[in-house]
């Protein structure tokens, strides 16, 4: 089975264990009874869940890397969302929580507070003579866009 055949195999897998979720959750929210939510629970953490992360593992060791790409917009979703998750989960932990999750916390705060792109260069070459003698120019793309973009950004404001 070639690679495509088996992401479609594995997305069709992955569709089935959703919906297998999505109805022991429904069942779980609906159901009162201590013994049978219990019961719920251990189904899902003992069946259901290690096969969607197993078929998801597979998904993505097979998913082409190049076909990879994330809009400005998109990434700045996905990091709202990051950081919104992070502060919501060192508002849930203790203050005296020991957990070496809490340092992780605020270095990824801090991170996310930045505000630097991420590193980007353009790299051209220009053969002057073929195969003996080439013109490089390199240019640091992202922080050249991020200030026009700076400067986009207020004067469409103003």
């Amino acid at each position: 089975m070639g690679d495509s055949a088996r992401m479609e195999h594995l997305v069709g897998l992955l569709d089935l264990l959703y919906e297998k979720l999505a109805m022991f959750e429904e069942e779980l929210a609906i159901n009162a009874s201590a013994p049978a939510r219990f019961e719920l629970k251990q189904r899902l953490k003992k069946s259901v869940l290690p096969d969607i992360r197993r078929y998801e593992d597979e998904y993505w060791l097979l998913y082409p890397l190049d076909s990879m790409t994330v809009t400005d917009f998109e990434a700045e979703k996905y990091l709202t969302q990051l950081e919104t998750t992070a502060i919501a989960i060192e508002q849930e932990l203790p203050a005296q929580s020991s957990s070496s999750l809490v340092p992780m916390l605020h270095e990824l705060r801090s991170k996310l507070n930045t505000n630097q792109p991420a590193a980007s260069k353009l790299k051209i070459a220009l053969p002057l003579i073929p195969a003996i003698a080439t013109y490089e120019l390199e240019i640091d793309a992202g922080k050249k866009m991020y200030q026009v973009w700076n400067s986009l950004k207020s004067w469409i404001r103003k």
